[in-house]
């Protein structure tokens, strides 16, 4: 047993053992946070999107969500696990359009450890409708 941990030149295996335990831990780590970055991103640029759809409609209806999670789909995500709130239609031109889109993401960094932790991704987008709406012709 004590050749098994130690080496005839004084270092133990089990420093070996060890540190790549950490090492692995780190790349977990760092892996998990670029997911979170990559579905940041991904949220951030359909909602911006969606946005200059909005523009144009002078807010939201049930076909500016489908567009929504059409563009999720093309990036690889599942919208399901996507909340979705929009200005709905219809509002004046200079009105103030917002897109509030949300999600959390596991850090599996941190499962290594036995721990559950996630991070929530929040993102808010924010524009001025287009279009002048007359009333009565």
């Amino acid at each position: 047993m004590k050749n098994l941990i130690k080496r005839e030149d004084g270092d133990s295996h089990v420093s070996i053992l060890f540190y790549s335990l950490i090492v692995t831990f780190f790349v977990m780590f760092g892996l998990s946070i670029w997911q979170y970055t990559e579905a940041k991103g991904i949220i951030n640029s359909a909602a911006n999107e969606v946005l200059q759809v909005m523009k144009v409609q002078n807010g939201a209806n049930a076909q500016t969500r489908q567009q929504f999670n059409d563009l999720l789909v093309r990036a690889g995500m599942d919208p399901s696990k996507v909340t979705f709130q929009a200005t709905s239609q219809t509002v004046q031109r200079g009105d103030v359009l917002e897109i509030k889109a949300s999600r959390t993401v596991d850090i599996y960094g941190a499962k290594i450890l036995g721990l559950t932790f996630s991070l929530p991704i929040n993102v808010k987008v924010t524009g001025l409708a287009h279009k002048l709406i007359r009333e009565g012709g």
